[in-house]
């Protein structure tokens, strides 16, 4: 076997840029077996092999740089959610404590009314009745004044009564439903009021009493504040699986920017809070009041069960 150093022909075509010794071994007959060639590379290739080299490495860097990116940027994400849930939980707190507040102010309010009214007035007529029935065979013309004293005081207390059960839960609307309870309740406004009530059925007792009683509040609010001469238009409808309303007037309306909504405001927020709905407020000094709410029926039934 012979080994020299040689460059063959087609080794010499394809390095044709190599320079420097090439040593070909491991020769047999006219065969060559193996060919190893050592070569120096020029200079002027070094810095395109520093870049080969950096290449995945800035890859990589690139990569982790925009990991860090998305990363801070779900982290962004994420503060910002905890800090949406924490105000959502300290409103719902507040709106609990408030509806409890409200809750307690009204059963207040209603011993205070029975007792002031419909149980004085029940009281007078038993003092009455008896003396009635101890001048029933002495002064018969005495005892019929005193029996049609006692008819207006029986009308009366009555009309009291029913003031007051329809302050809890007006019958009309237990039993005509939205529609004709509002428009009922707006005969009795002290500014016009034009009521719209789109196709209505009848609803979950929780959704009618907490629509009601919010339009009921939109048309006391201007009453009071939308001042003389103003109307107000008011429309009720059921749209996209939700109860909604619309109270809108042309008073004087008030800036939106003031410190605190106002009691009413908040009632009506709470009301409908409490069963997935919302309440929207827009104004402005000199054009009107706009008070809208929505009330999801899948979630005011499912806060109902």
């Amino acid at each position: 076997m012979a080994v020299a150093p040689v460059l063959t022909e087609a080794a010499a075509r394809r390095h044709g840029r190599l320079r420097g010794p090439a040593l070909a071994a491991a020769a047999a007959g006219e065969t060559i077996v193996a060919v190893l060639a050592l070569a120096r590379a020029p200079a002027a290739y070094l810095p395109y092999a520093l870049i080969l080299l950096l290449i995945p490495w800035a890859g990589t860097l690139l990569q982790l740089r925009f990991s860090c990116v998305r990363n801070a940027r779900l982290d962004a994400a994420l503060q910002a959610s905890l800090a949406e849930l924490t105000d959502r939980a300290a409103e719902l707190q507040a709106s609990r404590a408030r509806i409890v507040a409200a809750a307690d102010h009204e059963r207040r309010r209603i011993e205070r009314n029975l007792h002031d009214g419909a149980q004085q007035r029940l009281t007078a007529l038993a003092v009455n009745l008896g003396l009635a029935i101890q001048l029933a065979e002495q002064d018969v013309r005495k005892v019929r004044q005193l029996l049609t004293e006692l008819y207006r005081e029986v009308a009366e207390t009555a009309h009291e009564l029913r003031i007051l059960a329809h302050g809890i839960y007006p019958p009309l609307l237990r039993g005509s439903g939205l529609a004709a309870a509002l428009t009922t309740a707006a005969r009795q406004a002290t500014i016009p009021v034009t009521v719209e009530a789109g196709r209505l059925g009848r609803y979950p007792p929780e959704a009618e009493t907490a629509l009601y009683f919010c339009c009921l509040e939109a048309v006391h609010n201007a009453c009071k504040h939308a001042g003389p001469g103003a109307r107000l238009a008011l429309r009720v409808e059921e749209f996209a699986g939700a109860l909604v309303f619309d109270a809108t007037d042309d008073g004087r309306g008030f800036d939106p920017g003031r410190p605190g909504p106002g009691a009413g405001f908040l009632s009506m927020a709470d009301r409908l809070g409490a069963l997935g709905g919302k309440l929207q407020v827009r104004s402005a000094p000199g054009r009107g009041t706009r008070v809208s709410g929505s009330l999801p029926l899948a979630a005011a039934a499912a806060a109902a069960a």
